[in-house]
């Protein structure tokens, strides 16, 4: 059965289970689920996933796929506390090479854990080098002789920084 309220950290992918369905070899499958506000998480296969990035209640509803019978719970979506942000090298070096897309991950330590989810990404430094919100560095043309500081902040400003150099 499912539960009345779930706390669940942004980022979090968490199993939920329906209710117990009798006959045992019926289909697990055979439920409709929903989400109130919609958009802010997603299921599949007996996963809900916290799709927003700010702190919000959510309701979750299983429905059977006849309308009879539905079961919902509350989704409490909390914002961990950051203690510690790292970024992984790129390499011993932390060169990068010219027109390339490279995934930065930065280690988050904090009352959850997940990597990416509770950092800013931001990049400083020439022009033609660019990072996404995931972490994703975009390196440009080769005109960065003397590199970029790449930064990954948490909400409550713990943060850490990389220099990361032309491997021309």
């Amino acid at each position: 059965m499912l539960p009345g309220r779930i706390s669940v950290p942004i980022g979090a992918t968490i199993e939920m289970a329906a209710v117990e369905i009798e006959p045992a070899n019926a289909n697990p499958n055979a439920f409709t689920w929903t989400s109130s506000p919609e958009g802010l998480v997603s299921y599949e296969n007996g996963k809900v996933t916290v799709l927003t990035d700010q702190e919000c209640e959510v309701t979750i509803t299983a429905t059977t796929w006849d309308g009879a019978l539905s079961k919902s719970t509350e989704l409490n979506i909390y914002r961990p506390w950051v203690e510690e942000v790292h970024i992984q090298p790129v390499n011993q070096w932390n060169w990068v090479e010219p027109y390339q897309n490279i995934q930065l991950t930065a280690l988050v330590k904090a009352t959850d854990m997940f990597e990416n989810q509770l950092v800013k990404w931001s990049v400083q430094g020439d022009n033609g080098v660019s990072i996404d919100r995931n972490g994703v560095l975009y390196t440009g043309y080769d005109g960065y002789n003397y590199g970029v500081t790449v930064t990954a902040t948490a909400d409550n400003g713990v943060s850490d920084s990389v220099r990361l150099r032309n491997g021309r």
